[in-house]
C-alpha cells in the first residue's frame, strides 16, 4: 500500500474516533442537563475531555494534509487508534465482570485506568528520552560537521539535486577564497555553471550522474578558480545509501602544485638522459640549463665550474646573460657561492640585498638558490621576485643538480678515457714507426756502411766519406726518435713564454746555414718553452732541407686571433698534400725520415692547439697556429 493512502485511511480513522468520542462527550452534557444538573458544572466536568475528542479531530486532519510536524504520520494514526484500542478494551474488560459481579465499583475502574495512564507514561517517557538523547548526538555531530565544515582548507559544497542538477545548498569560505564567488552569490544555483570550464562540461555530467545514483567516489578534475584552471582531487560525499541520493557533499582539494611536481620530476629523469649523453662539462651545462629553463621554468640559471680560485661560468641561460650584461666568474673568497661550494651544502638566499655576504649589491636577482656539485662547482638558480623558491621548487632544482653532478662527473671519466685512448693510439704510432725506423730506415745506412766500410779497409778512400755519411744519416735518425718519444710526454709545466726569445734559441740550434730568420713581432704566451723551441726548430729544419738556395722565414703573431705563424720562402707544401704532412713517415724529400713535422703535430695537440698550412706570401709555405 502507497504511503499516502495510508496516511489518508489513518487520518480518517482517527477523526472518526474523535468525532465519536465528540458526540458522546456533548451528550452526556445534555443528558445531564435534562436530568437538572447545572450547566456550569456538567460543562466543567466534560471540559477536558471535550477538548481532548476535539484535539483528536485535529490531529486526523492533520494526518490527512500531510502536516510538516508529523515527520512519520501514519505512525502517529497508527498509535492513536491502538491506545484507544487498548483503553476501551481495558474499561470493557473491567466493566464486563463488575456487570458480571452484579456491582459497580468505580475506584476500581479509576484504579485501572490509573495503572494504564502510568504505563503509557512510561514507555512515552522512555521513547522520548530516547528520541531526546539521539537529538543530542545528532546535534553533536551536526556541530562537529558544521566546524569541518567552516574550518576546512578544502573547498567543500554542500548540494542538493534538483532536476538531476547539483544545486548548492551552503559552501564554507574555503570555497569562497579560491573560487572567488560569495556564499549568497551561489546558493540556489547549479554548482557547475560557476567552477566547471565551458570546455569540460561533458566530463562533468558522467561525474553529476553518479553522484545522483549514491556512489562516493573520488577522480580527479579540473576547475576555475581565480587563479585560473587548477586541477583539483574531488570526493563525491552523499548524505545516505538510498538509491537516490537527495544531497550530499563535493569536496575539492587542489592538487596542481603536486601533479605539476609529479610531471616536472618526471621530465626531469627524462632530461637526464640528455645529460648523460653529452661528452664534454660544457655541453652538460648547456644542457643542464636548458633543463632548468624549459622543465622549471627559471629565467636565471647558470652552471659554474672550479678552476683555481674561481668558480668559472660554462653554461647559462640566454635571459640571465641579458639579465646581467654578460656573467663574470665568481671568486671562491666572498662569495656566497664560493661559501656553498667549500661546505658542499645548499644555500637559499630569499632576499640577496639583504644578505652582506651577497658578491654584488646590484645583482637584478632578488632571490638565489646555490646548489654545490661536488667537486666540480656549483648550479645557481635566481628569481627577480624576493623568496619567490617554494619548497617544492627547491626539491626539483637539487634534483636537476644532482642529475648535473652525476653526468658532469661521467664526462669527466670519458673524456680522461678518450685521452687514455688517444695516448695509446699515439704511443702505438710511435711504437710502429719506431719499428719502421729501426728496421728499414736505419739498416739502410747500416748496410751502407757496411759495404763502405769494406772497401775503404781494401783502400778505396772515398768509401770513407760515405761511411761517414751513412753514419751521419743514423745519428739523424736516432735523434728524431728521441725527439718524437719525448714529445709524446703530457705537457704540464705552462707558463709566460717570450716568443722572439724562443724562436732565437731555436735558429740557433736548427742548423739552417744559408737562410735568414726575420721576427715581425713579439708577444707572450702560456706554453712549455722546451716544447715551442722543438716545433720551431723542426720547421726551420725542415724549410732548410727543402730549400732551393737563400731562403727567408718570417715568424709572427697572427693578426685575426691569437697565435703565431711560421713562414718561409720555398717551394711550399702542394694543397692535395697539406693533410698528411703531420702523417708519421711522411717525407717528400729523398732521405727524409718524415718524423720532423709528426714531432711539431704532437706538440701541436699536447698544447690543445690548431695547426693549418697556407701559401706564403711569396709561394712558400705558411704554417698559422692558433693557441685559443
Amino acid at each position: 500500500m502507497r504511503e499516502g493512502t495510508r496516511r489518508w485511511i489513518g487520518g480518517a480513522l482517527v477523526c472518526a474516533l474523535g468525532l465519536l468520542l465528540t458526540s458522546l462527550t456533548v451528550g452526556e452534557i445534555y443528558q445531564d442537563v435534562r436530568l437538572g444538573e447545572p450547566v456550569w458544572t456538567t460543562v466543567a466536568e466534560n471540559s477536558i475531555p471535550l477538548l481532548l475528542d476535539l484535539g483528536l479531530i485535529g490531529v486526523g486532519a492533520a494526518i490527512v494534509t500531510g502536516y510538516r510536524r508529523f515527520e512519520s504520520p501514519t505512525t502517529v494514526a497508527a498509535a492513536v487508534i491502538a491506545g484507544s484500542l487498548t483503553v476501551l478494551l481495558l474499561v470493557g474488560w473491567v466493566f464486563a465482570f463488575q456487570r458480571f459481579q452484579s456491582s459497580s465499583r468505580p475506584m476500581v475502574l479509576v484504579t485501572h485506568m490509573t495503572t494504564l495512564g502510568a504505563v503509557i507514561g512510561g514507555v512515552f517517557g522512555t521513547y522520548y528520552g530516547r528520541q531526546q538523547s539521539q537529538r543530542g548526538q545528532l546535534e553533536a555531530e551536526r556541530d562537529r560537521i558544521s566546524s569541518l565544515f567552516e574550518n576546512s582548507t578544502d573547498c567543500i559544497a554542500e548540494v542538493e539535486f534538483v532536476d538531476r542538477q547539483p544545486v548548492v545548498r551552503a559552501v564554507n569560505s574555503a570555497f569562497e577564497e579560491t573560487f572567488g564567488i560569495r556564499e549568497s552569490a551561489v546558493v540556489g544555483e547549479p554548482l557547475d555553471r560557476y567552477v566547471v570550464p565551458p570546455d569540460r562540461r561533458e566530463g562533468s555530467r558522467e561525474i553529476v550522474d553518479r553522484a545522483i545514483n549514491g556512489e562516493r567516489f573520488e577522480t580527479e578534475v579540473v576547475r576555475e578558480t581565480i587563479r585560473g584552471e587548477r586541477t583539483f582531487h574531488l570526493r563525491a560525499i552523499p548524505l545516505n545509501d538510498s538509491e537516490i541520493a537527495s544531497d550530499g557533499y563535493a569536496v575539492y582539494t587542489d592538487v596542481t602544485e603536486q601533479k605539476r611536481y609529479r610531471e616536472r620530476t618526471e621530465l626531469l629523469h627524462d632530461a637526464t638522459r640528455a645529460l648523460m649523453d653529452a661528452e664534454t662539462s660544457t655541453e652538460v651545462a648547456e644542457r643542464g640549463v636548458t633543463a632548468a629553463a624549459d622543465i622549471l621554468s627559471l629565467e636565471i640559471v647558470g652552471i659554474f665550474q672550479h678552476a683555481d680560485d674561481e668558480l668559472v661560468p660554462i653554461g647559462t641561460t640566454d635571459e640571465a646573460e641579458e639579465m646581467f650584461g654578460g656573467i663574470g666568474s665568481l671568486p671562491i673568497e666572498g662569495s656566497i657561492a664560493g661559501e656553498a661550494f667549500r661546505n658542499g651544502e645548499a644555500e637559499y638566499v630569499a632576499t640577496v640585498g639583504d644578505d652582506p655576504r651577497s658578491y654584488s649589491n646590484d645583482s637584478p636577482a632578488s632571490s638565489e638558490l646555490i646548489v654545490p656539485l661536488g667537486d666540480h662547482g656549483v648550479l645557481i638558480a635566481g628569481s627577480r621576485a624576493p623568496d619567490d623558491f617554494a619548497e617544492s621548487e627547491r626539491s626539483l632544482v637539487r634534483i636537476l643538480a644532482a642529475n648535473v653532478e652525476s653526468a658532469l662527473e661521467r664526462a669527466d671519466r670519458e673524456a680522461a678515457l678518450r685521452e687514455r685512448e688517444a695516448e695509446l693510439s699515439r704511443q702505438n704510432d710511435r711504437l710502429e714507426t719506431f719499428a719502421r725506423v729501426v728496421s728499414h730506415d736505419l739498416r739502410n745506412p747500416l748496410s751502407i756502411a757496411r759495404g763502405y766500410l769494406d772497401m775503404a779497409l781494401e783502400g778505396e778512400e772515398k768509401a770513407i766519406g760515405r761511411v761517414r755519411d751513412a753514419h751521419s744519416r743514423m745519428d739523424d735518425l736516432i735523434e728524431d726518435l728521441l725527439t718524437l718519444a719525448r714529445s709524446g710526454v703530457a705537457i704540464d709545466d705552462r707558463q709566460p713564454t717570450s716568443f722572439e726569445a724562443v724562436a732565437r734559441d731555436a735558429w740557433k740550434s736548427a742548423d739552417a746555414d744559408g737562410l735568414e730568420l726575420t721576427i715581425e713581432d713579439d708577444w707572450e704566451l702560456d706554453a712549455d718553452p722546451d716544447r715551442l723551441r722543438q716545433l720551431l726548430e723542426n720547421l726551420f729544419r725542415n724549410s732548410a732541407e727543402h730549400a732551393d738556395g737563400d731562403e727567408t722565414i718570417y715568424v709572427g703573431t697572427l693578426a685575426d686571433g691569437p697565435g703565431f705563424y711560421v713562414e718561409d720562402t720555398g717551394p711550399g707544401i702542394p694543397e692535395a698534400e697539406r693533410d698528411d704532412v703531420f702523417e708519421f713517415g711522411y717525407s717528400t724529400r729523398d732521405g727524409g725520415t718524415g718524423i720532423g713535422l709528426a714531432i711539431v703535430g704532437e706538440i701541436v695537440d699536447g698544447h690543445d692547439w690548431d695547426v693549418s698550412i697556407e701559401d706564403g706570401r711569396a709561394g712558400g709555405a705558411r704554417f698559422e697556429f692558433s693557441v685559443e
